[in-house]
């Protein structure tokens, strides 16, 4: 993940946001909640994704954000309605 992007504030102030990171397989995903314990039916397709963002500003109130960076983790769901799989029936 390579993402930029702005965030407006209320009072019109402007920030930058700068997303860096990487989405783990599927098959990484997988084993990893077995490892830990979490593994079910309903996390069997999903995939992680972990990164962290840095956020920049010249605006005043909002300059301690310039000394800080988040981590952040999350996971990506199967779409609905798409096999985790390719067929491969003929048809």
């Amino acid at each position: 993940m390579d993402r930029q992007g702005f965030v407006e504030t209320q009072d019109s102030a402007t920030i930058m946001v700068d997303y860096r990171g990487y989405g783990r397989s599927r098959s990484r995903s997988d084993e990893l909640d077995k490892m830990d314990g979490t593994a079910t039916e309903s996390t069997r397709f999903r995939r992680q994704v972990v990164g962290f963002a840095r956020p920049v500003t010249d605006r005043g109130p909002y300059a301690w954000l310039n000394d800080a960076v988040r981590a952040f983790s999350g996971e990506v769901p199967s779409p609905v309605g798409i096999p985790a799989t390719k067929s491969n029936k003929s048809t």
